[in-house]
């Protein structure tokens, strides 16, 4: 059967599905406008097309039902009873099916099969955990990046990414030795991973996979939750930074953005594994803390290259393609506070625009990070760079009213005038952050009617951007 015929099928069994789903007013209302009869029929049509499809590939299975007819008649209606009428119900099904080995245990399968969403993708992990050790283990694996992957992924990328989890503390050589195929890990997957041959894409069968196994921590289940199911971003994080390290990251000489971004597009897992790692890695507080190679990673790195850094309060200012940042910087940028305490010149150490570690953390809105960072007595809360720019000024511009009040509340911040005579005062009077206004209007040593170097005062600014509320 082509391509498009299975298509078809399951266009029209997806479109039967909404019918269902209240169009027509479910069941009843089918009924009573004598469309069910229609809709069953339908229905069987389409799973008949599937059976032929979907049995013929499992040798198995084939040896069995051949020639059997009447056999297959009932097998169809069982598929029928318990799929309600979901094209994945029906494919999980038959990929359970596959798994006997006679007719008498084919009927006892199709008798037992659930309905219900959630129990069949128990059931199916459950035929994942019967597979042998190794491809269990990548059928998990492969499960946790669909689920908890931060876009979508490609079937290179995907494969990188498994190897990188097999072949740990390789070089990139070493990796591509560890691949397997994403045809073989699909299938490991028993019906719930679904290959895109045409854009090369790798995603789950249905948005409810995703769901049952993004909340299956919380779900009661019939078998142990083990790794990676029970920590998947301790597994992502450490696949990524595996794969970085493996790329040779840490001897990347970059310093326009050009060259940087065609070193991450040289191998297929590397621009995920660079852009997302400290993502993953910030979830792993969620599990049992951060693995140790993020620490190993950061401090390993003592010019770490950055692209995306975020704009300065006042957008004019000199801004850099590729920022190279120490590794406290790193630590504050990502939000880890454990690293912070591992690093050197925590207090000293300035970006290319001259950022310290707590400008940095304000940048990102890290306030754990910021009131740790408070608390000791080196750290520098009035230090600006860029011509004045403090992490107050930041903090103001950006409207995080949290950080400001840290801020002002610190024994060593002092008022100063800064951005070519513009202060953090002005800047959240300018953008309409009331409450952040507020809190400066709570402070000593500010001044309400302070004439600026513009000419402006503070009540000028707020009526000048129409923010009544802040006059």
């Amino acid at each position: 059967m082509s391509y498009t015929s299975v298509s078809l099928v399951h266009s029209c069994l997806l479109f039967l599905g909404v019918l269902f789903g209240g169009v027509y007013g479910g069941e009843e209302a089918l009924e009573k406008n004598g469309l069910l009869d229609q809709v069953f029929f339908t229905l069987g049509i389409g799973m008949r097309i599937i059976m032929d499809e979907e049995w013929p590939i499992d040798p198995r299975l084939l040896r069995i039902i051949q020639g059997d007819e009447h056999f297959q008649d009932q097998i169809v209606d069982s598929l029928m009873k318990h799929s309600n009428g979901m094209f994945l119900a029906v494919s999980l099904h038959v990929n359970a099916l596959s798994k006997c080995n006679n007719k008498n245990a084919i009927l006892k399968v199709a008798a037992s099969l659930p309905s219900d969403l959630d129990k069949m993708y128990m059931a199916t992990l459950e035929r994942i955990e019967t597979q042998n050790k190794a491809d269990a283990s990548l059928a998990k694996s492969a499960l946790v990046w669909l689920t908890h992957a931060v876009r979508s992924l490609s079937t290179k990328e995907l494969e990188h990414a498994l190897a990188a989890q097999l072949g740990s503390s390789c070089t990139i050589k070493g990796i591509n030795d560890y691949i397997t195929p994403i045809g073989m890990v699909a299938d490991f997957c028993c019906g719930l991973v679904i290959i895109d041959e045409k854009s090369q894409m790798v995603r789950l069968a249905h948005y409810t996979v995703h769901n049952f196994f993004r909340d299956i921590a919380l779900k009661p289940l019939s078998i142990p939750l083990s790794f990676p199911l029970s920590t998947p971003h301790t597994l992502i994080t450490t696949s990524c930074i595996d794969y970085v390290f493996a790329v040779g990251f840490q001897e990347f000489k970059v310093e326009d953005r050009s060259t940087f971004e065609a070193l991450l597009a040289k191998e297929p897992f590397t621009e995920y594994a660079y852009n997302f790692w400290g993502h993953h890695a910030h979830s792993c507080y969620g599990e049992n803390g951060l693995p140790d190679c993020v620490p190993k990673l950061i401090l390993s790195t003592p010019r770490y290259p950055l692209i995306h850094i975020p704009p300065p309060a006042i957008p004019l200012l000199r801004t850099f393609e590729v920022e190279h940042l120490l590794p406290c910087h790193v630590a504050a940028y990502y939000g880890f506070l454990d690293v912070l305490s591992l690093v050197e010149d925590l207090h000293d150490g300035r970006t290319s625009l001259g950022q310290t570690a707590l400008i940095v953390a304000v940048l990102r809105g890290h306030e754990t990070v910021i009131q740790s960072l408070l608390l000791l007595e080196q750290t520098d809360v009035n230090a600006m760079y860029s011509n004045g720019i403090t992490a107050l000024s930041e903090a103001s511009h950006n409207g995080h009213q949290v950080i400001v009040c840290l801020i002002l509340s610190h024994k060593g911040f002092s008022f100063g005038v800064h951005l070519q005579g513009i202060n953090s005062f002005l800047i959240a009077c300018t953008n309409g952050f009331g409450d952040i206004v507020k809190l400066f209007l709570t402070h000593e040593e500010i001044e309400i009617n302070a004439i600026y170097s513009n000419g402006e005062t503070a009540l000028s600014i707020a009526c000048k951007y129409g923010h009544p509320e802040i006059v």
